[in-house]
């Protein structure tokens, strides 16, 4: 079952919150993690303030953003 906010267990609502720095920030599912480091690397924020948003570590930015540019590139 899916709501208008979320879908393929992935809550839009809390991804929004994490990518607009909206405190408290909730914790994310790794799909969730995913989807807003991409919206994350399209608004360019750093890997340290990404990182913390994301919950995750600066090396793991640092990764998911080169393998998302090498898929653009």
């Amino acid at each position: 079952m899916e709501g208008d906010t979320w879908r393929r267990d992935v809550d839009y609502v809390a991804v929004r919150r994490v990518v607009d720095n909206d405190l408290p920030l909730p914790v994310l599912q790794p799909k969730e993690q995913r989807v807003a480091a991409e919206l994350i690397f399209q608004a360019e924020v750093d890997d340290k303030d990404a990182a913390r948003r994301l919950g995750i570590s600066e090396r793991t930015v640092a990764r998911w953003r080169e393998a998302a540019a090498d898929v653009v590139a």
